[in-house]
């Protein structure tokens, strides 16, 4: 039969020998998410004329915060895109337009198209020319693709 006081020792210097050896104990960081308690409170009167108060608690997970301001706060500035060929503007992260503004593009092949991910919006460029311009209206906008031959250049400038 094994004695309790020897085991106990055992198990304690095993554990101090994990804890010093680097093999067990140490610090974590906690990973516990926010939370919201929220408390309601309610009284009720008995038949006796006695008041009773009901008091119920529920812890929540908070929501986080979303890290991307509305658009009403969302700096007007002119936006700038290169490239050639074909590129795909404004994903994963949306074009943030917070006033209608006007796009001016540049081309030096024979076609140039800025197509928007969204069939809701009209495609604002379908060009030969080598330069234009065109109006878009404030919004957030998931995507437009540019399709052309030849390097181009996309602003979006602001109230214009």
């Amino acid at each position: 039969m094994t004695n309790p006081r020897r085991m106990s020792a055992a198990l304690v210097t095993g554990a101090l020998m994990l804890v010093a050896t680097g093999c067990g104990g140490g610090s974590k960081k906690s990973t516990t998410p926010t939370t919201t308690t929220l408390t309601t409170t309610r009284t009720t009167t008995t038949a006796s004329g006695k008041k009773v108060v009901h008091k119920s608690t529920k812890t929540v997970a908070a929501k986080p915060k979303s890290s991307v301001p509305p658009l009403s706060q969302t700096p007007a500035k002119t936006l700038t895109f290169t490239g050639s060929g074909v590129k795909d503007i404004g994903k994963p992260d949306p074009l943030r337009i917070p006033t209608d503004s006007t796009i001016q593009w540049t081309n030096t092949g024979a076609i140039f198209q800025i197509i928007p991910a969204s069939v809701k919006v009209q495609s604002p460029v379908n060009s030969k020319a080598h330069s234009g311009t065109a109006t878009i209206k404030k919004g957030a906008y998931y995507g437009f693709l540019i399709n052309a031959i030849g390097k181009w250049t996309v602003k979006i400038v602001p109230g214009t």
